[in-house]
């Protein structure tokens, strides 16, 4: 059966659980949604956002809730306010240089064993945050032969995380 009531676009870019109950999805178009009523229906957590085309989706570990977004770089809602209903959005781009049309490219969030969350971006490289996404720095990605970043990963030795990145590279 179909639980997609409420969900305007199924066209869904990421999914991810926060706790044992709650669930996320991000859509190419619609905005971010949360299932209510046990799943049967979706709720937008988006209302008031001027642009609706969502990529990746990433708890922090202070519970709040980041979206990288094809139109205005990084936004997040911090958990304090979702839980009271309030469902203020805020850019969280701080530090990521500015691009031509400020895409944060479909790639994952991720983190390294220090707690910094990374993001990938389209044409700029890699940036960290070590604030729960408020600000962003510019990771050294010199070596690169291209800074279209579509995905990365860490690779763990007993001294560090090592930052593997996959790019479009034509």
């Amino acid at each position: 059966t179909s639980a997609s009531v409420g969900l305007r676009n199924l066209r869904v870019a990421s999914v991810i659980t926060s706790g044992a109950s709650t669930v996320y999805a991000s859509t190419k178009g619609d905005g971010v949604f949360k299932p209510t009523a046990g799943g049967a229906t979706w709720f937008d957590l988006s209302e008031g956002l001027t642009f609706q085309d969502m990529g990746e989706l990433y708890e922090t570990d202070m519970g709040s809730l980041l979206v990288s977004t094809w139109e205005m770089g990084v936004v997040r809602i911090a958990k304090d306010s979702m839980d009271v209903g309030n469902y203020e959005w805020e850019m969280s781009s701080s530090g990521i240089y500015r691009l031509d049309d400020f895409s944060i490219y479909a790639t994952s969030f991720n983190k390294d064993r220090t707690d910094k969350i990374y993001v990938g971006t389209l044409g700029k490289g890699v940036f960290s945050s070590e604030d729960d996404g408020y600000s962003w720095t510019g990771e050294r990605t010199d070596e690169l032969l291209d800074h279209n970043v579509t995905s990365f990963a860490f690779s763990e030795d007993d001294q560090k995380d090592n930052l593997v990145v996959g790019t479009r590279n034509w």
